[in-house]
């Protein structure tokens, strides 16, 4: 699953992160890992960093490949993995999205997410994020 997830993330994500990077992240207790399928096939995934002691999670990624982006798959998968970690014990949750991709905005404020902060240059040069947080 690990190769599969990488070679989407390549394939499809702006800032792809290494193999080992992933395998890194997701061998963590601390990170909560969601997958989306078509049949056999992986078309998403979704991956939250958490802290129950401060109960906050981080949105890292989310993904969806571009087959399905037009679908109403993306909130109900989004809306399963902040579930699953309020039933852990988290209730504020964050992310960062670039300022451009109005489409992962629009999926995030339609669950409440809100626009906290614009971090300059945080994709690279004049490519700018919102941070956005939710709090249960």
């Amino acid at each position: 699953m690990v190769s599969r997830i990488f070679e989407l993330d390549n394939l499809y994500f702006p800032t792809p992160w290494t193999k080992g990077a992933w395998i890194d992240h997701i061998s963590k207790s601390n990170y909560l890992l969601g997958t989306l399928n078509s049949g056999d096939d992986l078309i998403g995934y979704l991956l939250f960093e958490f802290s129950i002691i401060d109960s906050f999670s981080h949105l890292l990624k989310i993904l969806i490949i571009p087959e399905f982006r037009q679908s109403t798959l993306a909130k109900p998968f989004l809306e399963k993995g902040i579930s699953l970690l309020q039933e852990r014990g988290c209730g504020s949750f964050f992310l960062e999205v670039e300022a451009d991709n109005t489409a992962a905005q629009r999926l995030y404020t339609s669950i409440g997410f809100k626009v906290i902060h614009i971090k300059k240059d945080f994709y690279g040069s004049k490519r700018n994020a919102l941070i956005m947080t939710f709090i249960q």
